[in-house]
């Protein structure tokens, strides 16, 4: 499988290519910064995103939206909303407000292309490898997972 990593060179985006070149895929690294990657664009991109998506399987967007926008909550921890909690950090609420309004757009928008969101614990940090993970539907599952 070819799969484009947007934010590839990334905390996270680093892991993700580490792990897809190990399972044998074809990783084509994107970045903003030249050099970084096999190819230079942003996600910001319309034109630019839209041109690479149709010469590969799959694309992973690993960059953060800016801390600059508002949005409803989307994921859930105990029933309710996990942006509504009183102890949600103040300082990463644009950021996951952000990735709200994103899940919005794929949720409203038309049937193709087939899309998925993977959206970590709350404590995204590296570690240990552990070879496995949990999923869930819109549900906190865990406090944390390992980028590495």
């Amino acid at each position: 499988m070819k799969i484009a990593v947007f934010g590839a060179t990334g905390m996270l985006g680093s892991a993700i290519v580490s792990e897809g070149g190990s399972r044998g895929h074809e990783i084509v690294s994107v970045s903003t910064r030249p050099g970084a990657g096999d190819v230079v664009a942003s996600i910001e991109d319309t034109d630019a995103v839209v041109r690479l998506a149709k010469d590969v399987d799959a694309v992973v967007v690993s960059v953060p939206p800016a801390r600059s926008t508002s949005a409803e909550a989307w994921l859930d921890a105990n029933d309710r909303p996990l942006l509504e909690g009183e102890d949600f950090p103040a300082d990463f609420r644009p950021e996951a407000e952000a990735a709200s309004t994103a899940l919005a757009m794929f949720r409203n928008g038309s049937p193709e292309p087939t899309w998925t969101i993977v959206s970590p614990a709350p404590v995204l940090a590296p570690g240990e490898r552990t070879g496995h993970y949990e999923t869930s539907d819109d549900h906190m599952i865990g406090v944390s997972v390992s980028s590495q």
